[in-house]
């Protein structure tokens, strides 16, 4: 009764009262703990069996097996196995031999398990069901299907329990057929009606396959579901990127009453990351710290390291970070990966290093993320470092991600040769590396190497990306070569991407501007079918060079009547085309309407238009004015601007201040700046 009722304590407390205990009373103790999970005690049981010279039964043997599986001991599973050879003639027990099959295929012997099955007389649903099950957990999809099929073939009926592991024997494989093959036995027996298990287990193999409206329609029919059933088809959303759907799905769950679990958290926390869904991010993490999770499950932690990093809530993600009970790799991958993705290259490297320092081998992941750093980041001395890591690891060899990174870190370093020479060592080439080093020469502004190399690509059969066309389309826009941007023009017309990719038609109008041809230039802008800030700046920026101030004006009108604001880069051309006109009024105007207008900061280069333009029309105390109160990393640069004007115009006095001002800074820039007024 107390087994029954699950009260093990009292049941062990009336056995041991009992004035001799027979293998029924010691098999019905071991049972009762078998079926509550406590397969230590079951083995401990049976052990204390032994050596009170009780011999077990056929039921005893069956339980212990059992137990053994759950507990995943094949020593002890072997050894009663040797037992029940030694009885004979326990072998012919289909129960028995089922159990032993069982056993072996759970601890992960399926060799074993189906050698026990080969020599079975009879199979039974159940032992086949084990066999199938065994190969399903260990991996072996395909084995457990073939043996579904085969016992189909000698006339064995699937049972429940076998339905759901050859769904997950296809969910597994992606064996979509055979998956829906088994939906529709599963409809015509009505199974789904009453079993949530077997009902979980397909919504499951339909997420695993990617067909998730069909796991949806079947979620949607299920008369029964718990919380395996909603963290199947969640699960399923989250693994292919559906961040949306989790986030709606995890809101009706908990409209219906669920109550979520790790699972459901880990992956709305994933797609709140995805999605930069920071405040949906903050009220899952409110849940989980009310559900007294938030330091007891390192998942969850690290998965809330992670989403606040993708949010770019940086701060947050390092404290959570810093309070990890286990810093471990996927916790400092997601910090890193947060960093280098909101350009924090120095704290990515940062982070790097101290990784390292804790003992952790860096992965191809955190050297992705790293390398990516070190590039934004200007970070010259550490870029040593990480390429000496990677071949260290020997990574160059077969991994093309990290090769192609290391030759865009280099490039973004402007350390070309070192970019070439890493290019030229890799086992193979492909567009990202070859666009890697393109790009990397046409900043460097050499033109001509960006586009020999654009050449080369396409002799060795590659065809170029959007990524790879922008690139040589900044490269000839750099050195003026019209003739070959034509020709890019020309290939883009033939594959369809101007149409495609927004990004290749705002480089087209950048290169049809910078080489002067304005009518071209507005020939693709009219023929974009979606335009943005990029694209109107790229035709203001084309006029201003120019100095075509009434088309400059008119294109900026004309696009704030369409409803795209404008940048710091708009206003910067608006500047320039009024410092080459000398309209010294209306680029003052300009320069106010930016920040009272549009509420855009001026950054050095605004101010250094502006004080090109009041120096070039002679307004010297005015410039001079604006330059002290300007300090940044360009302030030698606008004081030679200054020199410049004061040369021109004559002005001993306003020169004599600029170059006593210039003497202050301490940067080797200035050096030119004395130079050149020395000779004046």
């Amino acid at each position: 009764m107390y087994v029954k009722c699950g009260v093990l304590s009292k049941a062990k407390e009336a056995f041991d009262t009992l004035p001799k205990r027979d293998v029924i009373s010691w098999t019905a103790l071991i049972t009762g703990y078998v079926e509550h999970e406590q397969g230590e005690k079951a083995i401990h049981c049976y052990d204390q069996m032994h050596r009170e010279g009780v011999s077990p039964n056929s039921v005893t043997f069956v339980s212990i097996l059992k137990a053994c599986s759950k507990v995943g001991l094949i020593e002890q599973g072997q050894k009663i196995h040797s037992e029940i050879a030694r009885r004979g003639g326990l072998d012919a027990d289909i129960a028995i031999s089922s159990a032993l099959v069982d056993m072996y295929a759970k601890v992960g012997a399926t060799e074993k398990a189906q050698e026990i099955f080969d020599n079975l007389q009879a199979r039974n649903v159940v032992v086949w069901t084990a066999l199938i099950g065994g190969f399903a957990k260990d991996g072996s999809a395909e084995k457990a299907l073939a043996f579904y099929e085969q016992m189909q073939l000698e006339g064995v009926s699937p049972n429940s329990v076998t339905y759901l592991c050859c769904l997950k024997a296809c969910g597994i494989i992606g064996e979509i057929d055979k998956g829906k093959e088994i939906h529709d036995e599963l409809i015509l027996k009505k199974i789904l009606k009453t079993d949530v298990n077997v009902g979980n287990a397909l919504v499951d193999m339909y997420s695993k396959c990617g067909c998730l409206l069909e796991a949806q329609h079947v979620f949607d029919n299920l008369p029964l579901r718990n919380m395996i059933t909603w963290n199947s088809l969640i699960t399923g959303y989250a693994d292919f990127d559906y961040a949306d759907e989790v986030l709606s799905c995890y809101h009706e769950m908990c409209c219906q009453g669920m109550i979520p679990d790790e699972i459901t958290f880990v992956c709305t926390l994933r797609s709140c990351g995805k999605l930069e869904a920071l405040e949906q991010g903050r009220e899952i993490h409110a849940e989980i710290a009310r559900r007294g999770l938030e330091q007891s499950n390192q998942a969850l932690c690290v998965g809330l390291v992670d989403m606040y990093a993708k949010c770019g809530s940086l701060l947050k993600a390092h404290e959570l970070f810093d309070k990890l009970q286990e810093r471990d790799m996927v916790a400092w991958t997601a910090l890193i990966t947060g960093y280098t993705k909101y350009d924090y290259g120095e704290e990515a490297l940062r982070c790097f290093e101290q990784m390292q320092l804790e003992g952790y081998s860096s992965d191809s992941v955190t050297l992705l993320c790293s390398l990516k750093a070190c590039g934004r980041a200007g970070a010259v001395e550490q870029a040593g470092s990480l390429h000496a890591e990677i071949a260290r690891q020997g990574l160059l060899d077969h991994d093309q991600n990290i090769g192609n990174a290391l030759v865009d870190m280099y490039a973004k370093l402007g350390l070309l040769s070192k970019a070439q020479e890493v290019f030229d060592k890799l086992p193979y080439h492909d567009v990202v590396s070859w666009t890697a080093l393109i790009a990397g020469y046409a900043k460097d502004g050499q033109g001509k190497k960006a586009l020999k190399c654009y050449d080369e690509m396409q002799l060795d059969g590659f065809s170029p990306d959007p990524a790879t066309y922008v690139c040589i389309l900044n490269a000839c826009a750099s050195i003026g070569a019209i003739e070959q941007g034509k020709e890019v023009h020309v290939q883009l017309g033939r594959n369809g991407l101007l149409e495609k990719d927004l990004n290749i038609g705002n480089a087209l109008i950048d290169m049809y501007a910078k080489c002067g041809l304005m009518e071209k230039a507005r020939e693709v802008f009219g023929n974009l079918d979606v335009r943005d800030v990029v694209s109107w700046t790229a035709l203001i920026a084309g006029y201003a060079k120019l100095g075509k101030s009434v088309d400059v004006f008119s294109m900026f009108e004309r696009m704030i009547t369409e409803g795209e604001r404008p940048d710091l880069v708009t206003f910067t051309s608006i500047m320039s085309a009024c410092s080459h006109t000398g309209l010294v009024d209306s680029g003052q105007a300009w320069f106010e309407a930016m920040s009272k207008e549009y509420g855009l900061n001026a950054t050095a280069q605004q101010v250094f238009s502006m004080v090109d333009l009041l120096s070039r029309a002679g307004y010297l105390d005015q410039a001079i004015k604006m330059v002290k109160n300007m300090k940044s990393d360009t302030d030698c640069v606008l004081w030679h601007s200054l020199l410049n004007a004061c040369q021109k115009w004559g002005n001993v006095e306003i020169a004599r201040k600029a170059f006593k001002q210039a003497m202050q800074e301490e940067e080797p820039a200035c050096d030119s700046v004395f130079d050149y007024y020395a000779g004046t």
